[in-house]
């Protein structure tokens, strides 16, 4: 046996029905603050999966060109928006792992907030966050994975 789901969801109003799953790809983009980060267009597809509300995303990106870039970086291009809910209750934290970052970086995390189809990427210095723009460089690798709510 197998389930097969419509090509376009059939949403049901109960909360325990499973009426949606999808897989795909989609092509990553890089905004910063000032200045850009560039991914190479060989290494900007990451893949998804959704299950009823629940997004998966995963993938490997590669930036190929940069231009001063600086404040904060967020990777754009999701296939769907994050869904708003009671006390931020959406929110969600996200694995990054970088290589080839210039200058030296804590730890690295990722988040997605309501209403929006992108990741906020920064680092984590032990008590506060910082922006990682001014970090990124030609052949940097960031390795992204996570979920979010639709």
């Amino acid at each position: 046996g197998q389930i097969v789901f419509p090509g376009t969801q059939a949403a049901s109003a109960g909360a325990n029905t499973l009426d949606d799953y999808e897989e795909g790809t989609f092509t990553a983009a890089f905004a910063t603050g000032s200045g850009t980060a560039t991914i190479d267009g060989d290494d900007d597809t990451m893949r998804y999966t959704k299950i009823g509300r629940e997004v998966f995303i995963g993938g490997r990106i590669t930036v190929d060109s940069v231009s001063s870039p600086s404040g904060g970086l967020t990777i754009t291009g999701l296939p769907f928006t994050c869904v708003a809910l009671t006390e931020t209750a959406e929110r969600s934290a996200w694995s990054v792992y970088a290589t080839g970052l210039t200058g030296s970086v804590n730890a690295l995390q990722g988040q997605i907030a309501t209403g929006e189809t992108r990741i906020h990427v920064n680092e984590f210095t032990g008590t506060t966050n910082a922006d990682i723009g001014d970090h990124m460089a030609a052949a940097t690798t960031l390795l992204i994975s996570g979920n979010y709510s639709t």
